[in-house]
């Protein structure tokens, strides 16, 4: 399960479940999605990755919203971060679909 911090709440929203990852050999998949009742800086650090689960480079994820697109990264060091769009404060951050190679 990702590892949340400060002022993001891990848990079921919105009929996608919880914020998860999956690591099948080198593949490791995220789902669900993280919730927050806090205003959002335009980057905001949302988790942490495990060191078995974190990617061998930083990785970079577009997320659609609609009519808008955030970027969500994660580095190396396992630290996921969400890029706003714009000044809109999202309902939730989607991690469905984002899922990269590992040889850690």
């Amino acid at each position: 399960e990702i590892m949340a911090l400060k002022g993001i709440t891990v848990g079921e929203d919105f009929e996608f479940g919880p914020a998860m990852v999956h690591k099948h050999g080198r593949l490791v998949s995220l789902s669900g999605v993280l919730t927050t009742k806090s205003v959002l800086n335009s980057v905001t650090t949302v988790g942490t990755l495990p060191v078995e689960y974190r990617p061998n480079k930083r990785i970079q994820f577009a997320q659609s919203y609609g009519e808008r697109a955030a970027k969500i990264v994660i580095n190396d060091n396992g630290l996921i971060q969400y890029y706003k769009p714009d000044s809109n404060q999202p309902m939730f951050i989607s991690l469905d679909g984002i899922s990269f190679l590992t040889y850690k």
